[in-house]
């Protein structure tokens, strides 16, 4: 579906922003519900988990090239919550953003 290859580009591009299903759904011009139901549909995962994915692939090249904060890598990646940040990190790579960055300098 078109749209949502559009939604995933657009997500993609600005993951450290504060990406709301109300405001996709405004810029697409589609409902909520039904904006949840055909991502999900067409991509195979929910749009929250799919922006999560997005925000720590990114997060992985972050921890890699900068010597920042766990807290400032989450900010950058979009992340309100350094905690939230840290435990779906681990969850996606098996290890802390703190252990993944110091086996990566």
């Amino acid at each position: 579906n078109e749209y949502i290859s559009e939604i995933t580009k657009y997500i993609r591009e600005n993951y450290a922003e504060d990406i709301t299903l109300a405001g996709l759904s405004r810029k697409f011009g589609i409902s909520e519900s039904a904006l949840s139901r055909k991502f999900k549909q067409e991509v195979g995962i929910g749009l929250w988990e799919f922006i999560t994915q997005v925000r720590i692939f990114n997060a992985e090249t972050v921890l890699m090239q900068k010597d920042i904060s766990i807290t400032e890598a989450a900010r950058l990646c979009g992340f309100s919550d350094s905690n939230y940040f840290s435990v779906k990190f681990k969850q996606m790579y098996g290890v802390s953003p703190k252990a993944f960055q110091r086996t990566r300098k």
